[in-house]
């Protein structure tokens, strides 16, 4: 196997590179040639009949860079002589293969790039050449096939990016039995499709040693040759996809290599704080943004429950997009998870842990009774399967509102798919439609109610209904709730606002005194109960004074007389109440007509 190695020995003077290079110069084949079906046989001649055209095929296969030129003479007898001057420009040559590197932003990566001493494709091009062009005897044509430069050969390299950095200079020396012709010289440093790579790191095996300004190292390509060892340094400021040209520069050989750099973004770990009601959903927009001139297409994968989000996100080059994710509890929970966001393209991870928390369920609704104090009223409210299996249950009913009753427990069918989430729109009756027909100011009929029951915009029927009966004492509003456990321990509630008109009046009294005189009246109350019962006394009108409470024995047929004074300052009539008022017993009031007579 041939071997190459950096030469770091003083070389030939500068004449004999000059002189050298002349020689190879007179070695290098024309630029331009006119193309035959027989490389031994060019065409030099043309024949044109009367009025006809031909063409003539001319072929460029530059061996130096920039423009070359060639005249094309045409000559006869009879028609004369003209000339085409024709020119052509030579430019690099296509890359050998692509030397890929990958490290993190604000550091380095050293590749040690194999290069051995002999340019295949620079080779092949001049034997195809010289068969073409050649008008000598087999073996003149083989004394042509000399190699065009001799040992060292020394090439200067440049780079189109700023990120790429490696030697200025280097110096390729041919191995001694190559110059004494006793071996092969190697295959080449590449195809240029990229299939077969000189290209390694020490690490991956190729090389004895690493190659450093002060310590040439070797490497070993697959096909037994040996090649000098370039280091090439990949240093990105920031995370992102670099490319660039690197291109090996000598009088008669050009070598471009692609070089690509990716700098990952460094592992990005966050954390995500979710809270939400059980049954209720909350949502998080993510913003991904995509510098780079290449679309992403992201991976998405969400661990832990209740968590759930796209599993892909395609992200155009230069734009932005927003990955959604969701937390949505069935019930009270803490729970932990993870989303992770892979770039396919670059590996990048985007990892986020995600904390979770469902807190306590938030009412279906807030139910609105408008009643009557000491009278009867009722109300269906309407219920679901929020048990964590579905299957159909036995639920029992709590309240803290006073005077109301209703059975103890109530049954709910099983549910078929999951627990649902947010608020259900159901359709309860005559009362729903009857709302729906004040905020709509359309009138209500019979017949509307029975079209609603097959379903409407109102809502669907639900699974379930628990009738709750009202019978609040004493006039105002109250609010409470009303809460529907399952066997394990889960629940659906409602609020509730009682608003109580104050009851009938007992009776209407009359009272007369004189004024800046006085006048007593006494009100009889009974206690119907079989506990002494204490009433808050109110009096409302201008003139009464009496006692705040009320005090009664037990029942059930105790009675107190409670006195209330009337004192005038002005003439004339006027109104007044006295209500007495319990919380158990209820409440009672008597309208007083009031009258402040001369004296």
């Amino acid at each position: 196997a041939a071997n190459a190695a950096l030469s770091l020995v003083a070389g030939p003077s500068s004449a004999e590179r000059a002189a050298e290079l002349e020689r190879a110069l007179e070695r290098l084949p024309a630029a331009f040639h006119v193309a035959s079906a027989d490389p031994r046989k060019p065409e030099t001649t043309l024949h044109l009949k009367a009025g006809a055209s031909a063409t003539v095929r001319l072929q460029f296969l530059p061996f130096m860079l920039g423009e070359q030129s060639c005249e094309l003479s045409f000559l006869d007898k009879k028609a004369g002589e003209f000339v085409y001057l024709v020119k052509g420009t030579g430019t690099l040559p296509l890359p050998i293969e692509t030397i890929n590197f990958r490290t993190d932003a604000n550091t380095s990566s050293t590749i040690q790039a194999a290069l051995p001493y002999k340019n295949e494709a620079l080779e092949k091009a001049r034997a195809d050449a010289l068969r073409r062009l050649a008008k000598v005897r087999d073996k003149d044509l083989e004394r042509q096939r000399e190699p065009l430069r001799k040992s060292p050969l020394i090439f200067s390299l440049e780079f189109s990016g700023t990120f790429f950095q490696g030697p200025a200079q280097v110096e390729l020396v041919q191995p001694a039995e190559r110059r004494r012709g006793k071996g092969g010289g190697p295959p080449g440093a590449g195809k240029t499709d990229g299939t077969r790579s000189g290209w390694q790191t020490p690490a991956e095996g190729l090389g004895d040693g690493t190659a450093t300004p002060g310590n040439p190292g070797t490497a070993r390509l697959p096909d037994g040759a040996t090649a000098a060892l370039v280091p090439l340094v990949f240093a990105p400021k920031q995370a992102g996809m670099y490319t660039s040209k690197l291109v090996l520069y000598s009088p008669l050989d050009v070598r471009v290599f692609e070089l690509a750099g990716t700098a990952p973004t460094p592992g990005t770990r966050a954390t995500l704080e979710f809270a939400a009601p059980a049954r209720r959903s909350i949502k998080q927009d993510l913003p991904v943004v995509n510098n780079s001139s290449v679309a992403w297409d992201l991976q998405a994968m969400v661990t832990g429950a209740c968590f759930r989000g796209a599993t892909s996100l395609r992200v155009v080059a230069g734009g932005s997009e927003v990955y959604t994710l969701e937390f949505a509890p069935e019930w009270i929970c803490s729970v932990k998870g993870e989303l992770v966001l892979t770039n396919a393209a670059t590996q990048d991870r985007f990892a986020y842990a995600l904390n979770g928390v469902g807190e306590e369920p938030l009412a279906e609704g807030t139910v609105l009774i408008e009643v009557v104090a000491r009278s009867r009223a009722s109300h269906e409210f309407a219920l679901f399967n929020v048990s964590a299996d579905g299957r159909e249950c036995e639920c029992t009913v709590e309240s803290d509102l006073m005077h109301v009753s209703g059975e103890p427990s109530v049954h709910v069918p099983a549910r078929a798919g999951p627990v649902p989430f947010g608020k259900q729109n159901f359709f309860l009756g005559k009362e729903d439609l009857r709302e729906a027909a004040r905020q709509q100011s359309v009138a209500w009929t019979g017949s509307a109610l029975a079209s609603s029951r097959r379903g409407s915009a109102l809502g669907k029927p639900p699974p379930a209904r628990y009738s709750l009966s009202i019978t609040p004492q004493l006039g105002g509003s109250v609010h409470g709730s009303i809460t529907i456990k399952t066997p394990d321990g889960r629940y659906l509630w409602y609020t509730v606002e009682i608003r109580a008109a104050p009851p009938p009046m007992e009776k209407q009294i009359e009272v007369s005194a004189p004024v800046r005189g006085a006048a007593i009246l006494e009100v009889e109350i009974a206690n119907p109960s079989r506990e002494p019962v204490q009433f808050s006394v109110e009096l409302e009108g201008e003139g009464l004074l009496g006692a705040p409470t009320l005090w009664i024995g037990a029942g059930p047929n105790a009675v107190a007389k409670y006195e209330v004074m009337y004192s005038p300052l002005l003439a004339g009539v006027s109104s007044g109440a006295i209500s007495f008022l319990n919380p158990t017993v209820g409440e009672f009031w008597y309208k007083l007509v009031l009258t402040g007579a001369q004296p």
